[in-house]
């Protein structure tokens, strides 16, 4: 015997009408149409022994709230079959060739993560090429959309449905694992469980006519063979034409809301199960008001007013004979209610946000100015130790000159020496006259030789250099300043829209083309050749100086701001904090002019 479920009153006569207890099709414009009113309605009004479950799908969603919350349940499969339509509904696309490699990927395991191991192990094997590497390499990003989801929320082992209305909330999970909970609920009230109801949402998404999904199977299974073991599914879908049609054709009954489209009315009037003759016009369709249906069931179709859950039967029925106008719905008060709450915390974040950007401006202008003070004190001490420097390299060369002066004078005097020696030894060539008149002529000279080598023995030291120069610490320190300022100063005499151009790569950090470039700055140059040319130029000059590089295989240029730095100074400092010093003030001289910049804009 046919069980049948009270749905509301006829449009009009006000006659009570009832639906057989079959699958269920509900359409019309989502909020123009009350389908979930409908829904929730039917639930609460099942035969006695019936039970029902829902599934709430979007964020913050406040339908079915007197129905008992459910914990969201998942039994993973890892048969192929399942898991290609896993991927299809994470992809929103029919996979086609990639069966096999599905196929073999899924041999021998338990678990989605034991698939996913195999793809990721043929993926790096190091013995695929072309097409399989690339196959791998899809079905792994497929995987990696589900799985941290899958991981990250608990789910219940067992499916927990409490008589009369049920609903489970889905809202804070994605599309794909939404489509895995349902499809999981589905199998198991289909293979275990009797006598209920299951209302699936967005049936354009979870049970699609041009591609696989979890849902889909899993309801065609029930659609086919749930009724022997009393359980039927309700459809809510805004448009039909996307619904898998292998499921709607199995549909009993469909209530017909209000339809904007007029394509989409004449679909839904195709469906109907009764004669052309008993169906509507498309345009009573069309202006149908809420929770108003045209109701098509066993051979008859009529317009009913559908009893919300909320509404008394004396009420509704006056609705239904016009005689008063339709309330309010409740869910409509309960999702006003909920939207002014949560506009009220939004604008709560946004004074916050607000303020704390304030205080974090200020902070940023408080720390630039600091910075600016710091790198002014530092360019001065670096010129103060130029000039320090120079002296130096001075009293240096006036050393060196010197030592020069004191090594020829020491070389003189050797010579001298040898000299007078020779002489002396000439001694018995001399006329006698003169040789006795000096008998002690040898003492004499040789003591004046050594009188003269012991005025010199403070200033000069025979038989080794003069002076000896090294990079002491001090002279080493100066040149590691004097390269600092040259560097400072080439970067401050770089034509300022250079400037701006290196501090975008700065922060940017990947390269970035041209075009990229001067939109940062505000200036869109696409299609005018001279302005390209204009700033290519700029940023060839970059690359020339060394301050950045070309990316071949990015197609773009990228800073080399820590390079330049390093490479100029690597010479006279190898101290890592001197180096990021330095790194440091070239960093704030590129940030200063940027942000007098954007104030200034």
């Amino acid at each position: 015997m046919t069980d049948y479920i009270q749905l509301g009153f006829e449009v009009s006569t006000g006659e009570p009408i009832n639906i057989p207890l079959h699958h269920i099709c509900v359409t019309g414009t989502t909020r123009l149409s009350g389908k979930t009113t409908t829904a929730e309605a039917i639930m609460g009004r099942l035969p006695e022994g019936f039970t029902s479950l829902a599934f709430r799908t979007k964020r913050g969603e406040v339908a079915f709230s007197k129905a008992t919350p459910v914990q969201p349940y998942l039994a993973v499969r890892t048969d192929w079959e399942y898991v290609q339509s896993l991927l299809e509904a994470a992809m929103k696309e029919r996979l086609k060739f990639e069966r096999s490699w599905i196929i073999n990927a899924c041999r021998g395991t338990t678990s989605l993560r034991q698939v996913y191991d195999n793809i990721i192990a043929g993926r790096d094997s190091g013995k695929v090429r072309g097409l399989d590497q690339a196959v791998f390499t899809n079905l792994a990003a497929y995987f990696e959309k589900v799985l941290p989801q899958l991981e990250a929320h608990p789910f219940a082992t067992t499916l927990e449905v409490s008589p009369g209305p049920n609903v489970m909330d889905l809202g804070h999970l994605s599309e794909e694992v939404q489509a895995l909970v349902i499809a999981s609920c589905l199998e198991e009230v289909w293979q275990h469980g009797c006598n209920c109801l299951i209302v699936i949402p967005e049936a354009w998404a979870f049970i699609p006519q041009s591609r696989g999904n979890p849902v889909k199977w899993a309801a065609q299974h029930v659609i086919r063979q749930g009724g022997a073991v009393g359980v039927y599914l309700l459809i809510d879908s805004q448009d039909l034409a996307s619904v898998d049609k292998a499921v709607l054709k199995s549909c009993g009954v469909w209530l017909l809301g209000r339809q904007q489209e007029k394509n989409e009315v004449e679909r839904v009037l195709a469906q109907l199960p009764v004669p052309r003759t008993s169906r509507p016009r498309a345009d009573q369709i069309m202006t149908l008001p809420r929770g108003h249906f045209y109701v098509a069931a066993e051979e008859w179709c009529k317009q009913v007013y559908v009893r919300p859950a909320w509404l008394d039967i004396e009420t509704a029925q006056a609705v239904a004979m016009r005689k008063i106008a339709i309330p309010t719905p409740q869910e409509d008060e309960e999702e006003d209610q909920m939207l002014q709450e949560e506009n009220a915390e939004l604008r709560r974040l946004l004074n916050q946000t607000q303020k704390d950007l304030a205080l974090a401006q200020e902070g940023t202008e408080r720390r630039l100015q600091e910075l600016q003070e710091r790198a002014d004190v530092a360019v001065q001490s670096l010129k103060e130790a130029g000039a320090a420097h120079d002296l130096l390299l001075d009293r240096v060369k006036e050393l060196q000159q010197q030592n020069t002066r004191d090594a020829k004078l020491w070389q003189h005097l050797q010579g001298f020496r040898l000299s007078v020696r020779g002489l002396l030894a000439l001694e018995d060539g001399l006329p006698n006259g003169i040789s006795a008149a000096f008998p002690d002529r040898a003492a004499l000279v040789e003591e004046t030789v050594q009188r003269v080598l012991r005025e010199l023995d403070g200033r000069v030291s025979p038989g080794r250099p003069v002076l000896q120069l090294a990079p002491a610490p001090a002279i080493q320190e100066g040149l590691r300043r004097q390269m600092e300022e040259q560097l400072f100063k080439g970067l401050e005499d770089l034509p300022e829209r250079q400037r701006h151009i290196l501090a975008v790569l700065v922060g940017a950090g990947a390269p970035l083309t041209v075009l990229e470039i001067a939109r940062r700055l505000g200036e869109d140059i696409k299609g005018s050749g001279g302005a390209q040319n204009s700033w290519g130029a700029d940023t060839n000059a970059l690359v020339k100086a060394g301050w950045a590089y070309r990316d071949t295989s990015k197609s773009g240029v990228k800073h080399r701001v820590s390079q330049k730095v390093v490479g100029t100074l690597e010479g006279v400092t190898s101290d890592e904090a001197d180096l990021e010093a330095a790194v440091s003030t070239v960093m704030v001289m590129l940030a200063i002019p940027i942000f007098n910049r954007s104030k200034g804009a």
